[in-house]
């Protein structure tokens, strides 16, 4: 047998050319009969996927389920994806390769399958991966249920985060085992092919190939297994990461062509086919919902600004699947699905297109109404619809039970307290009360258990729903568990589902508890302690992946009686509590991965023994998991003795050090971290920070150096106070001066950690360890602390047992969440005009641009005026005489309705109405280039009277606008159809870089903290449409190595890194690609002014960026970047031609660009005649004057104020 298991290892590693020697080979036979075949083929047709192919085969190599058989079709790639095939070929021998002329995805596919050896089929898309121990989960799932197939949960990625489809829910929330689709028609939402695993024989008996030469292949195979299978399984955990490509190049991504809606309706119809004559009406009604509802409806946003031929195919198919369904098909599909499907059958685009912008604006969950029990959507443009009432009538998913277990507290007597909230989605709780009961399920028996409930109010469950118009803060439930009355005799494995039922105005909801706070008790919830009750079995509350919220007992099968820790020399006497195999040996598992075993010895009393030695190479601060493997080679985790006797740690601190620690449920785990800094609370004293800690293995003097950080910025504790008990307070101001500023500003926006540093090795490098939260306190996370500089939530980092303090701007509670903030932007404020101006720029994280010129000019001037701004947070550094508005707030709000002059470089929110008293200036934040208004929306495909409504808005907010030159007040006449003034004035915020001070690179560089004997590289490249992660965000554009920039220009050059703006809100500049930027790379993306980067540095790296105006005026060096010229000017369009505006070296790799930079000279030389003349015909009337004819301008003679130096 260990001979097998061995060959069985070394084949795996084995070349394929080896391989094919020793099988050829007179003992080749012999040795290859005894090794089994694959457990499962995996199916992976791939078609020019080079950048993503790498990703989704390791992901398959990475497998926990080892015998794979994984069958690559090279469907005609003419990209690199065959050479990328032929590297993990050489790597593995589980990998089959068949190439054949590209078919298409099915017939791919179906080759596939052909070639397939394994009993269990599945498919992977070559651009998606697969989670580690996915295909054992699943395959395991099989061997149980005996099901033909089983379908996993999805998890889409894109720009780095994860999201989920609406659909997951629906079909995933609960895991069910050997259903058919008459007892869960909702399956069949989940349709697509790479997150379910087959039985080979039901696939080849009973579905067959896939549809060839269209798009949507899987769908009907899919449906077809549904209906066909004796059982079939679905999963609540995720099985497939789907990505979402961020070139748009998938063929899920080209719905807005033709032959994409007509492949879709294709399958369909095809599917309709098989389900109208195999189904119950009952399943029928299911698929035609999720037809209309996800199907159909997602190509109408499409269709609105589409040609006559796209919009008849459309209009056909919506209304044939209509008329085939009944009100039960109805109930399958949201309101705005159902008005988008509705309006496409009566060819109405127009008025589909406001429906898919009034859910744009207002949320999926629009204001509700009630009536005789049936949630309705209120809508102010049903009356212009002038649909059925049926059609605003919320679907049975839209409107389902929403609940949480937030905390649970065992207390004295040895009950369980649960408290947490429950709601029906979309009925409003603020004028009506909602009852609330509760039982307990066994699932098994069916057994039930009512408990007794209790109420409370809080406004955080409001905001935990995100709902923008509902208000739930009533939802909230408490309820007591006699626990022991669960337990039957004898004790036998059982779990207690946790129902609520809630019922409002005659909606009545009943489901499990799924909802959880992951920043709090989250998932460890923790077990009762064996001080009570029997001590042979658990207690134990989980949140679980099948069934949401319950209580399971759990006989004890292995316990722990003795365990010894003395420095890395491990033993224990373990004990059998009921009858089982016997054990072989003690395993240490990391991350499922078995790390280290030792054999049990047995004893004559019937218990076992076993010693292990870590090695002294060990990493310290690892480790693991312990668990007791049997004869079957079956693992089971092993309990802790009864904490009474021993407590909750085994072992000692320091280095060369480890301990046996009892987890939340029981169990035993094993670590070795030497140090140990745990928070029993944090506090606070005016705006300073308290956190109450104990520190396990270092000296309490090292606390003298604990710091209070994030990417964003660092505060090292203020004091050390001793506290009873061998606890210390830490005391953090967390405030700290910006860029090595005069005055200290109040920490940013943003998630901080504690971190003590208590040694220092060898080689001089820091040992440290994070703040960790002390399990006796977890049931207290999260919650908030408002001082007057922030809002502090103190929770944990999900998943971890690091301890967070998250600082936001000090908002009140009233101005928390959705809706509130709807309710403060729909407020009437005062009509009382104040003599002040309100600035802004962006989205306030910064005081820069033309408002900051502007500021200082009417602060020059003494003008009678107060000067506002809104900031997103207390950290951001306001010019003399500015006074902070924090963004959101309601003092916000009001300061936007009531200031006489309003000044920003972006549009404020869609709540703005210009009052008949206001000035609002629109300074814009960029030299017009790329395009905008009417150009921008019409490359978006904007339907026409969006347009209209677009450019309305901005002419009715602005009443006047900035433009740099004469040409560009044509621009925006033309991009808005803007009939206020235009300030032909040049921009006030490079006045600065006409005539600088001549110290002023110094005192910049001095803030930067670079000397100012560098040569001085500001990199400054923008951001791309193709990366955007958000309205207001994207990713970094990563395509120069900056790193290996820096190294090869050496410590003489400084690199100033300037991300976009966007990049700023992404965050993931902090670091390079190893982890940490070259010591010569300062990133300024934070910085908060620009003017001091382009009059610090000597040379600029750009590319399409307005910037490159504002740069010339200097007169100094630029060379443009541009490896993706044609890709962005094609994808982006632009106001006129990019390369007269480009007046230096255009370069698109790192040699030509140092060879640029190393001859900084001649090119200075050679661009300079170029540069005067970009000046003259951009720049003309940047004479150091802008700011000063702006003021005349636009402000009233008796605001201006004067200035005393004439």
């Amino acid at each position: 047998m260990q001979a097998r298991k061995l060959l069985r290892r070394i084949a795996r590693r084995l070349p394929n050319g080896l391989v094919r020697t020793v099988k050829e080979s007179p003992v080749g036979p012999l040795l290859w009969r005894r090794l089994p075949g694959p457990d499962l083929s995996v199916i992976v047709p791939v078609y020019n996927v080079e950048e993503y192919l790498g990703a989704c085969l390791d992901s398959l190599l990475r497998q926990s389920l080892k015998r794979l058989e994984i069958i690559v079709v090279d469907d005609g790639s003419t990209d690199g994806s065959p050479a990328v095939i032929a590297q993990y070929v050489k790597k593995d021998r589980r990998i089959k390769v068949i190439r054949q002329a590209n078919a298409g995805l099915g017939a791919a596919r179906n080759v596939g399958i052909a070639a397939a050896t394994a009993p269990l089929i599945t498919f992977l898309d070559s651009d998606d991966t697969i989670p580690q121990r996915a295909y054992q989960r699943m395959v395991d799932t099989l061997n149980k249920t005996g099901s033909d197939f089983v379908v996993g949960s999805v998890r889409r990625f894109s720009h780095g985060k994860s999201s989920k489809p609406a659909w997951v829910d629906n079909a995933h929330r609960e895991e069910r085992l050997g259903i058919t689709i008459d007892e869960f028609p909702d399956a069949m939402q989940d349709v697509i092919a790479c997150n379910r695993m087959f039985r080979r024989e039901f696939w080849n008996t009973k579905i067959g190939p896939f549809p060839e030469g269209i798009a949507y292949e899987d769908h009907v195979p899919m449906v077809t297994a549904y209906l066909r299978a004796r059982s079939f399984d679905m999963l609540s955990i995720s099985t497939y990461n789907w990505r979402i490509r961020e070139d748009q190049s998938s063929i899920g991504q080209q719905k807005h062509e033709v032959s994409n809606l007509r492949d879709r309706v294709s399958v369909k119809d095809l599917a309709w086919e098989v389900v109208s004559a195999e189904s119950s009406p009952r399943v029928s009604a299911a698929w035609l919902g999720r037809v209309l509802d996800i199907d159909l409806s997602l190509f109408v946003e499409f269709a609105v600004t589409a040609d006559e031929e796209y919009r008849s195919v459309l209009q056909r198919a919506c209304q044939r699947f209509i008329a085939r369904a009944d009100a039960a098909a109805w109930a399958h599909v949201r309101v705005e699905r159902k008005l988008r499907v509705a309006l496409a059958a009566q060819g109405r685009w127009v008025e589909a297109g406001r429906v898919i912008e009034f859910f744009r604006l207002n949320g999926a969950l629009p204001q509700t109404t009630v009536i005789d029990g049936v949630v309705y959507a209120d809508l102010p443009i049903a009356e212009e619809l002038d649909l059925p009432e049926e059609m605003y009538r919320l679907s049975d998913h839209q409107s389902a039970l929403s609940a949480c277990v937030a905390r649970t507290d065992w207390l004295p007597d040895g009950k369980l307290r649960l408290e947490g909230w429950a709601f029906a989605r979309g009925v409003d709780l603020t004028e009506h009360d909602e009852e609330i009961t509760a039982y307990l399920k066994e699932v098994t028996t069916g057994r039930r258990v009512e408990l007794e409930v209790g109420r409370f109010r809080r406004d955080y469950i409001t905001r935990w729903a995100n709902h923008p118009n509902q208000r739930y803060d009533s939802a909230g439930f408490t309820t007591v568990v006699d626990v022991d009355a669960l337990v039957d005799e004898p004790v036998t494995e059982a779990q207690w589902q946790l129902r609520i039922r809630t019922s409002c105005r005659g909606v009545e909801r009943e489901a499990g508890v799924h909802g959880i706070i992951r920043t709090g008790q989250g998932k460890m919830n923790p077990a009762r302690d064996l001080a009570h009750g029997d001590v042979s079995y658990r207690i134990v509350p989980v949140n679980d992946d099948k069934i949401g919220f319950a209580i399971q007992i759990r006989p004890d099968q292995w316990r722990a009686v003795q365990l010894s820790a003395n420095g890395q020399e491990l033993s224990g006497r373990l004990r059998l509590l009921r009858p089982g195999r016997p054990p072989r040996e003690v395993v240490l598992t990391r991350n499922a991965q078995q790390v280290f075993r030792a054999k049990v010895e047995p004893r004559a009393d019937g218990d076992y023994t076993f010693a292990l030695q870590l090695p002294e190479t060990l990493r310290p601060s690892s480790s693991w998991e312990v668990r007791l493997r049997d004869s079957a080679r079956s693992d089971r985790r092993i309990s802790w003795p009864a904490e009474a006797e021993v407590g909750a740690e085994i072992g000692s601190y320091g280095r060369g050090s480890s301990r046996w620690i009892r987890t939340p449920r029981g169990y035993v785990t094993l670590t070795t971290a030497p140090v140990v800094l745990r928070a029993h609370g944090v506090s606070t004293e005016g705006t300073r920070i308290l956190v109450d800690v104990s520190l396990e293995g270092a000296d309490p003097a090292t606390l003298a150096g604990a710091y209070l950080h994030s990417p964003r910025g660092k505060a090292f504790a203020a004091s050390v106070e001793e506290l009873p008990g061998g606890r210390h307070r830490l005391a953090f101001d967390p405030a700290v001066p910006n860029w090595r500023s005069e005055q200290s500003y109040p920490l940013p926006t943003g998630s901080y950690g504690v971190r003590l540093p208590w040694s220092t090795t060898e080689t001089g490098e820091e040992e440290s360890v994070n703040l960790l939260y002390a399990i006796d306190w977890l049931a207290e996370l999260p919650y908030d602390l408002v001082t007057d500089w922030h809002r502090i939530t103190v929770g944990r980092r999900s998943g971890s047992p690091v301890l967070t303090i998250g600082l936001r701007a000090p908002l009140a509670e009233a101005e928390l969440g959705r809706v509130a903030q709807r309710r403060l932007a729909a407020t009437d404020w005062p009509h009382q005009p104040a003599d002040q101006v309100f600035f802004q720029c962006y989205r306030g994280e910064f005081a820069t641009d033309s408002q900051l010129a502007i500021h200082r000019e009417l602060h020059a001037r003494n003008a009678p005026l107060d000067l506002l701004w809104g900031v997103a947070d207390l950290s951001v550094e306001l010019p003399e005489g500015g006074k902070p508005v924090i963004i959101g707030s309601a003092a916000w709000y009001e300061a936007i309705a009531t200031s006489r002059y309003l000044c920003n470089n972006i549009d404020f929110d869609r709540f703005f109405a210009r009052r008949p008293y206001q000035k609002f200036l629109q300074t814009f934040h960029g030299y017009p280039f790329k395009s905008m208004g009417i150009s921008f929306w019409r490359a978006k495909d904007f339907p026409d009277d969006l347009i209209d409504v677009e450019c309305q808005r901005r002419n009715d907010a602005w009443t006047s606008i900035l433009v740099p030159s004469e040409f560009c007040a044509d621009l925006y006449r033309q991009e808005y159809r803007y009939e206020g003034e235009i300030l032909v004035t040049g921009y006030p915020r490079d006045d600065a870089l006409v005539a600088p001070d001549p110290g002023e690179r110094n005192r910049v560089l001095g803030r930067l903290g670079v000397d100012p004997s560098k040569k001085v590289l500001l990199y400054a490249p923008t951001w791309r449409d193709t990366s955007a992660t958000g309205a207001w965000s994207a990713r970094f554009y990563d395509a120069l190595d900056i790193d290996r920039l820096a190294a090869q220009l050496g410590e003489e050059y400084v690199i100033l890194l300037r991300g976009h703006n966007y990049n700023l809100r992404q965050g993931d500049l902090e670091r390079g690609s190893n982890g940490q930027r070259a010591a010569t790379v300062v990133d300024v993306t934070r910085y908060p002014e620009i003017n001091d980067l382009t009059l610090a540095a000597d040379v600029a790296i750009l590319d399409y960026s307005s910037l490159r105006f504002d740069w010339a005026l200097t007169g100094k060096p630029m060379i443009f970047f541009v490896p993706d010229l044609d890709d962005y000017l094609g994808t982006r369009s632009s106001l006129f031609d990019w390369a007269p505006t480009a007046p230096g070296p255009q370069v698109k790799d790192l040699p030509e660009l140092l060879d640029c930079l190393l001859r900084l000279d001649v090119v200075e030389k050679e661009y300079a005649g170029e540069i005067a003349r970009f000046n003259a015909e951009y720049n003309g009337l940047h004479d150091g004057a802008a700011t000063q004819r702006v003021v005349e301008a636009f402000f009233d003679e008796a605001d201006r104020g004067s200035r005393t130096d004439g």
